[in-house]
């Protein structure tokens, strides 16, 4: 009985294997006659180039050559004949001679030469692979794709005659064409970091999450690629470690004490009321869509507004330079004001020293005046063009009470030094990030005062952006860029000039 079932199973599985075996056969010859329509079609593609007087531009994918090798006629850009190089073949001891070294489109130091030694131009595979591009062989198609942009390098078909995978090498000489009005970049944290002048990357997901500032997506996160370490910011921003206090106190002798002087505590104000832009929807809020009509309202408010308080206690102003190197108008000296409650800042440049009076004249009369505000009190140090007689008589005209500390002590007019550490590190970080000259370092602290006023820092009225403080606006930064970057200006057409 045993040995009866043994052989029914034995037959069952017998018939199932001529089933499948039948069925395998039909995929074959349906695999086949599909292979052959391919090759019919890579075979007329390729009679088709050759009959159309093209076949110097037929191109065969190649996993055996170490660079791109084409033919010097259908270049348009100049060989580099000092790099000529010879090139070893298959058969030992055999060579061939390279007329030099070409550059165009996606064939990147590529080897040209004579069109009557080259058959047909080679495209290396090694090379692409190299240079970061991912190539899949499947179902007689060879594609070479970019796995960053997702965009296809290119696609050749395998040829039965030939075996090898051809296809028209003027796909890859000619050059990207890009949509300016539409290109954007992707999204990360280091990019934000970058556009807001070098900031902590953490602290502006953290005040976006707290809704002190607005642009930023929702939806962005940290990645490991966003925490690596930012070389513009070390090299922008190292510091000698400060000696610890208790060996100071040490040194000095002085007992300990957790006694802060009063006049060293920040007075703590009424926190303004916040003014939230005109359309309040959250997807319009949080969208990525730069040109919505919120940060429109962000900067319209701002250039608009008035302040929360017509009454400045004080505003603190310092002097850096001379600089080494000029700025593009010739400027060598730097002039900082800063409001001391709301931490708002206003940044001059100058040729001489002498213009310090020009430009506090210039803040009394065209911002502080305009907004029907009064200063209470003017601090800065000793020195001899902040506090001189004409400074002095045309403050006391604006009923501003003037206020200096004497030598070597900085920390009684802390405020604006230590802001001048901060808006000439995060410009010194844009300019090591964009290598521009060294004359734009006008334009990298004008731009990193304008980061400053957008981004919370301590206020009287708490953490706080300036701006918040000063006018009760939230700002939208989404249209802030990379500092150095390339931009393309649109020139209306009623002022353009005749011609090209």
């Amino acid at each position: 009985y045993n040995h009866t079932s043994d052989s029914c199973d034995k037959a069952k599985d017998f018939r199932a294997f001529l089933k499948s075996k039948k069925s395998r056969h039909q995929d074959e010859e349906e695999y086949s006659d599909m292979v052959c329509e391919e090759t019919i079609g890579v075979q007329e593609f390729s009679q088709a180039v050759i009959e159309s007087g093209d076949a110097k531009y037929l191109a065969a994918v190649d996993s055996g050559t170490s660079s791109h090798v084409v033919k010097e006629s259908i270049l348009s850009n100049p060989v580099d004949h000092s790099r000529a190089t010879p090139i070893r073949t298959a058969k030992q001891g055999e060579k061939m001679y390279a007329l030099g070294r070409v550059t165009e489109g996606e064939i990147v130091d590529g080897l040209a030469m004579q069109d009557d030694v080259l058959e047909k131009n080679l495209i290396s595979i090694s090379k692409f692979d190299l240079a970061g591009y991912m190539t899949v062989f499947y179902e007689g198609i060879c594609r070479v794709t970019d796995p960053k942009t997702k965009r296809t390098i290119l696609e050749a078909k395998l040829d039965r005659t030939s075996n090898l995978y051809m296809f028209d090498i003027r796909t890859l000489l000619k050059p990207e064409s890009a949509n300016i009005t539409s290109t954007k970049p992707k999204m990360t944290v280091q990019l934000w970091h970058n556009r807001m002048g070098h900031r902590s990357k953490r602290l502006l997901l953290l005040w976006r999450n707290e809704g002190l500032i607005r642009g930023i997506p929702f939806g962005l996160r940290m990645t490991d690629a966003d925490q690596r370490i930012c070389d513009s910011c070390v090299r922008a921003k190292n510091r000698r470690h400060s000696m610890p206090k208790s060996s100071l106190r040490e040194l000095t002798k002085t007992p300990k004490t957790n006694h802060v002087s009063n006049l060293m505590k920040p007075k703590i104000l009424k926190k303004p009321e916040l003014q939230l832009p005109d359309l309040i929807d959250d997807d319009l809020a949080d969208s990525d869509d730069e040109d919505s009509t919120v940060e429109l309202n962000f900067f319209r408010q701002w250039s608009t507004g008035q302040p929360l308080t017509e009454d400045i206690r004080e505003v603190s102003t310092d002097l850096k330079g001379p600089f080494s190197t000029q700025g593009r108008n010739g400027e060598v000296y730097y002039q900082g004001f800063i409001e001391s409650d709301t931490k708002y800042h206003f940044p001059y440049f100058m040729k001489t020293k002498s213009e310090a009076i020009d430009n506090t004249k210039h803040l009394w009369e065209n911002h502080f005046s305009a907004e029907n505000s009064r200063v209470r009190a003017y601090r800065s140090d000793g020195a001899q063009e902040l506090i001189q007689k004409s400074v002095v008589v045309y403050l006391a005209s604006k009923s501003t009470k003037v206020a200096y500390s004497p030598p070597y002590a900085p920390e009684l007019n802390s405020i604006i030094e230590r802001n001048h550490r901060t808006i000439f590190e995060s410009a010194y970080a844009m300019l090591l990030a964009t290598r521009l000259p060294l004359t734009f370092w006008p334009d990298a602290v004008r731009y990193a005062s304008l980061i400053f006023n957008c981004l919370p820092t301590t206020t009287a009225y708490g953490t706080l952006p300036p701006v918040t403080a000063k006018y009760g606006i939230i700002p939208n930064i989404a249209r802030f860029r990379t500092f150095g970057c390339l931009v393309y200006i649109h020139i209306p057409a009623a002022t353009r000039s005749k011609g090209f």
